[in-house]
């Protein structure tokens, strides 16, 4: 009997997506055989590929194709039941619009040209019987499922699981409201395992006949170690990790600083580029002298968890408009940073408001974040060292990924 597991992910190990998914690998040794189909790897990602910690992995790429392509292929798809289901549903709720229609098109064809490509490969280089295990998983609940489930049938009693997050999961997050596919993927998936409670109860109060098939695996992030204590005489040192896009608002957190009285010295560091760094650098460069900013632009993920360790930062902040449930609280909580963080997503499942942290509104004004700074700033070393113990306990109680990936790793073998 062999055990395998056929995992379909974005680019994965191309490229930089799917950071989280190098170590979820770690426990892929529960299988004796792994294939990644590394999907939709664009030019500039297939030159660039990470190195994978099990032998037994076998990465298939397939690249992304020209709009073009998927424009005429989609003229092949025209009649699949699913996309008729598809467009029935939108028709429906009165959610048919041209460009709704033009990305269920785009969904349904990529997904077709995926499928044949995988099953070529599977036909010629994967031998499987009934008496064999297969778990088919997508990392991601956009097309992934509905591509896989036109392979399953290539592996007698596969099971099918999901993985949703957060861009691939909240419609609202969309330019159009929509993501195609929500009620085909959970019809097909056996189980679809959220990174968040909050993101499971969104899904199921969506489609609550599928409630039963809805789980919650939270990531995790490895032990980084108790940092050591925070230096009584220096400034206080917020720091954040994110790209510098216009979801984080880091140019709030900017003008929260700007509004900081002149007795409280304040350091920033930021790890993260992007398109608002120019911005960035604009509101920073005129902050008071109490207040110094350190933007370090992209910074390998080992090089930031070591700053955490070493102990160079004091609270993690992080001011998102939106989030799943930040893995980069779980790495800085891991080695005991308290957090202030605004109540998004699944951030109040990690930052527990007056114990680890402080959590702000979803759309605080300068002033409140301000405010918080400036309590971290003044809080006794007897209290901080409570948020900083208290901060590390909730990262070992729930978001320790020695222990969440290898019962998510288990529960797909049982």
């Amino acid at each position: 009997m062999t055990r395998r597991l056929l995992l379909f992910a974005n680019s994965f190990p191309y490229g930089k997506q799917e950071p989280y998914l190098l170590r979820e690998a770690h426990y892929y040794d529960a299988f004796d055989e792994v294939y990644i189909f590394a999907l939709s790897i664009r030019p500039h990602q297939k030159d660039s590929i990470r190195n994978l910690p099990l032998g037994r992995i076998r990465v298939i790429p397939i690249h992304f194709k020209p709009h073009a392509y998927y424009a005429l292929n989609a003229l092949t798809i025209i009649t699949t039941p699913a996309l008729w289901k598809e467009l029935k549903e939108l028709r429906r709720t009165n959610r048919l619009s041209g460009p709704r229609l033009v990305q269920a098109l785009s969904q349904f064809s990529r997904a077709a040209h995926e499928s044949r490509v995988i099953r070529r490969f599977v036909k010629q280089n994967i031998s499987s019987d009934h008496s064999d295990t297969n778990v088919l998983y997508a990392y991601r609940f956009l097309y992934q499922p509905y591509l896989m489930s036109r392979v399953a049938d290539l592996f007698p009693s596969a099971r099918l699981i999901g993985r949703a997050h957060g861009i691939d999961l909240f419609e609202e997050r969309s330019s159009t409201c929509y993501l195609p596919g929500r009620t085909i993927n959970l019809e097909m998936l056996d189980e679809l395992h959220m990174v968040s409670e909050h993101g499971a109860q969104y899904l199921r109060s969506k489609h609550p006949d599928f409630a039963d098939k809805i789980h919650v695996s939270y990531l995790g992030t490895e032990d980084q170690g108790v940092r050591p204590p925070r230096d009584p005489h220096g400034p206080l040192r917020i720091v954040s990790c994110s790209g510098v896009v216009g979801v984080k608002r880091l140019t709030l957190l900017a003008e929260a600083l700007r509004l900081l009285p002149g007795g409280v010295r304040v350091q920033w560091d930021h790890y993260g580029d992007g398109d608002g760094l120019p911005e960035l650098e604009q509101n920073v460069a005129n902050l008071p002298d109490h207040v110094s900013v350190r933007l370090h632009g992209w910074t390998a993920n080992d090089e930031v968890l070591q700053a955490y360790r070493e102990g160079r930062h004091d609270v993690f902040v992080n001011v998102s408009s939106s989030e799943g449930l930040p893995v980069s609280i779980m790495e800085s909580s891991s080695c005991g940073l308290p957090t202030i963080a605004t109540a998004v997503g699944g951030t109040g499942e990690i930052v527990q408001d007056g114990h680890n942290g402080i959590l702000l509104s979803a759309n605080p004004s300068p002033s409140e974040v301000t405010a918080a700074i400036h309590r971290m700033a003044t809080m006794g070393l007897d209290e901080y060292a409570h948020w900083s113990a208290n901060a590390r306990a909730r990262w070992e109680a729930s978001f320790d990924s020695n222990v969440n990936y290898r019962r998510f790793i288990d529960g797909l073998l049982a």
